[in-house]
């Protein structure tokens, strides 16, 4: 036996795996200072020695190849192959390799590959000879020097321990050691004899009376196996009668269930009725103030409408006196054109006496001009006036005369025409105006009459318009307090709702619907209790069945679930179980056929896009009329029995069962969470249609307003005109 190769890594200066063969008889390691001899000595001794047992983690980490960077060193080995070709070592086979392994937190073992541990490589090694109590199989630098200058008595021990002879002394020591202990224990022993020897004497004495106290106690059990079976007739004929009186009080407690639970259903209907009651009265409270306010204000429109009634009276009264004042204007009127015709009829013949003095006058200028003549020609010239200048200046006198008369009859003429034209220009203005008079008080009665009626119409529909803005704003709170209420009541549901689950669900399930319509998310189903409809008489069993599977949440694909629970993640907002449909894997299931048992899911209705959740959850339970049923079924055909009470028997053999309690009904919390909701939505919306026709009527009756008032300044202008006419006339 001897070393055969020897290779070193990361231990010390050897960083890279090295490896060094041997040859069987004197091998020599030679080289430089600093070239890793010692080292490589370190290296066997590492293995074979004592010398590096029991290492700090200070001392492991001395061991290892110091370097820097990505050339440090996380762990060594140093490894030691032996020819074992003449069986020193029991292995059976040629070759023996031994490896340990160091690190920072390791230090392993491992014998031809193989993870040993270290007591055994220690046997293997003393089975050939390593011993520990023969040390010098390896001999360091400077043992030869020392074991020279050693005593005798020294190298006597050396030599004793060389040839192995003190491991027999040790070996004889602690044989005489177990020797004196062995003689101590038979010593105990034989103490230990002579107690139960003694004790077997007094065990006989006893066996005599446990004889005696046998045969008594006999006796004792026949006589109380006698009055036990007298006391066992007893209480079972006591038994039987409690038993007939339990089935008796069983049928009386199914009556008295089912009376509960119809009680149960009438106090949730009379509550509902209550609820109802409760709404009508706070309705009829606002119809009241309503009412109240609508008779104030109908005192006030009486009041109005009397107001107007008596202003009617006093307008009709003036427009009475109006029309008599327009009858006496107008009959002023037909006088003045009468009396202007007269005046015409004056000024014509005047007209026409100045033109026939003017004709006249022409007449006579035109006879003395010819007696002129004639005279002229009677008398000469000479005769007539001594000189041509007299009879010049005659002549000229005569004509201004002439001249001058006939400018005064011109100037007259002239007059009489002017004045005759000014009063058929005053005439026919006076036609006129009194033409237009009769045609602006026949337009302005017309106005007037059209503007009382577009007036009246404006007044009705604004009328109407603020009845319906009126019912409208009675509408309005009672759709308020309806919407006040199924906010209250689904408040009071989701709160009911939250206390049958856990805390991080109810927290994911609140922020499930926020998630998804912040992201745009679809492919959200929504919760398992609002994905489909049961029956009452099948609720509790389908409560049963799900259990907590009620608040698990579908979705279409893994990926939407990673979306949300990303979200989730990030918002630290709950958890929640998805079932996403793609991952979902169903099969199909034998139920059984006749009355006995219903598939549940047969009882269920859904939307067929979430069938294989419905069957995943819903799909292996069966409805049994009682557990003796549902039990034979579940082994007949592996599937989960309920009875419609929700005793259930699973295909493990596992019973469940008890009362329900129907003022926990999930279901029923989340179909009346559901109820509220839709009559809240329905509220909002009726309240969101209410507000847009609202602002809608204020728009027309703004402008009906706007009209009216337009309508009254037009009525108030035309009869101020009139007014204003009669005052200047």
């Amino acid at each position: 036996m001897h070393i055969h190769s020897l290779t070193i890594s990361g231990f010390k200066s050897y960083r890279d795996a090295t490896t060094v063969t041997f040859h069987k008889g004197a091998n020599v390691v030679v080289g430089r200072n600093g070239s890793g001899k010692s080292n490589f000595f370190s290296a066997v001794r590492f293995v074979l020695s004592d010398s590096y047992n029991s290492l700090q983690r200070e001392e492991r980490n001395a061991l290892l190849h110091e370097g820097s960077g990505a050339t440090q060193t996380f762990s060594a080995y140093v490894e030691i192959v032996f020819d074992n070709k003449d069986g020193r070592f029991p292995t059976g086979k040629d070759t023996l390799t031994l490896r340990r392994t160091i690190g920072a937190k390791k230090d392993d073992y491992q014998l031809d590959r193989k993870s040993t541990s270290k007591g055994e490589v220690m046997s293997i090694l003393e089975s050939a000879g390593f011993s520990r109590s023969n040390p010098y199989y390896i001999v360091p630098q400077g043992r030869i020097t020392h074991l020279t200058n050693l005593k005798d008595a020294e190298r006597l021990d050396l030599l004793k321990e060389v040839a192995g002879t003190k491991v027999y002394e040790d070996r004889r020591s602690e044989s005489l050691k177990i020797m004196e202990e062995t003689d101590q224990k038979r010593t105990k022993i034989d103490e230990l004899l002579k107690y139960i020897e003694e004790r077997l004497t007094e065990l006989e004495e006893e066996k005599e009376e446990l004889k005696e106290f046998q045969t008594k106690d006999r006796d004792r059990r026949c006589l109380e196996y006698a009055i036990y079976q007298r006391d066992l007739e007893e209480v079972s004929a006591a038994l039987e009668e409690i038993e007939a009186e339990r089935k008796k009080d069983r049928a009386s407690a199914v009556n008295q269930r089912k009376d509960f639970a119809t009680r149960q259903k009438q106090i949730s209907a009379i509550e509902g009725e209550i609820t109802d009651v409760k709404k009508e009265i706070e309705l009829l409270k606002l119809d009241a103030s309503e009412l109240s306010a609508e008779r104030q204000e109908s005192v006030k429109v009486r009041t109005q409408l009397e107001c107007l009634i008596r202003d009617s009276q006093e307008g009709r009264r003036r427009t009475a006196d109006n029309r008599t004042a327009w009858s006496t204007e107008l009959d002023q009127i037909e006088r003045l054109i009468v009396e202007k015709e007269a005046e015409l009829m004056e000024v014509v013949p005047e007209l026409e006496g100045v033109e026939k003095q003017e004709a006249e006058v022409r007449q006579r200028h035109a006879q003395a001009k010819t007696a002129q003549e004639i005279l002229y020609a009677k008398q000469g010239r000479s005769s007539q006036f001594r000189t041509q200048a007299e009879r010049d200046r005659y002549l000229q006198s005569e004509i201004s005369q002439l001249r001058s008369s006939v400018a005064t009859y011109q100037k007259r003429i002239a007059d009489t025409r002017q004045d005759i034209e000014s009063r058929k220009r005053t005439l026919s203005q006076v036609e006129g105006r009194a033409g237009r008079l009769v045609e602006e008080l026949e337009g302005r009665g017309e106005n007037i009459k059209r503007l009382k009626v577009e007036l009246d119409q404006a007044k009705a529909e604004k009328e109407g318009k603020s009845e319906r803005k009126k019912e409208l704003w009675k509408e309005q709170l009672k759709v308020g307090q309806v919407e006040k209420s199924a906010n209250e009541e689904l408040r009071r549901g989701e709160g009911e709702l939250r206390s049958m689950m856990d805390k991080q669900t109810s927290s994911g399930l609140r922020s499930l619907e926020r998630i998804v319509n912040q992201l745009q998310i679809e492919g959200v189903y929504g919760p398992v209790y609002e994905l489909f409809q049961v029956g009452d008489h099948y609720r509790t069993a389908v409560e049963v069945t799900a259990g907590n599977s009620l608040f698990h949440v579908v979705c279409d694909t893994d990926e939407t679930v990673q979306k949300i629970l990303t979200k989730m993640n990030q918002d630290r907002s709950g958890r929640l179980t998805f079932i996403p449909l793609n991952r979902v894997r169903t099969r199909q299931h034998k139920y059984p056929s006749g009355d006995d048992a219903v598939p549940m899911i047969k009882k269920l209705q859904f939307d067929p896009a979430v069938t294989p959740a419905m069957e995943n959850i819903f799909g292996r339970t069966i409805i049994c009329k009682n557990m003796a049923t549902a039990a034979e079924f579940t082994r007949s055909h592996n599937l989960d029995g309920i009875t419609l009470d929700g005793d259930r028997v699973d295909r493990k053999g596992t019973l469940t069962g008890g009362y329900q309690d129907p003022n926990r009904s999930r279901l029923q919390t989340v179909r009346r969470v559901q109820h509220e909701k839709n009559a809240l939505d329905a509220a909002r919306l009726k309240a969101k249609e209410i507000d847009v026709e609202l602002g809608k009527l204020n728009g027309e009756i703004n402008t009906l307003q706007n009209r009216q008032e337009k309508l009254e300044r037009e009525l108030a202008g035309i009869l101020g005109r009139r007014k204003s006419e009669r005052t200047w006339k």
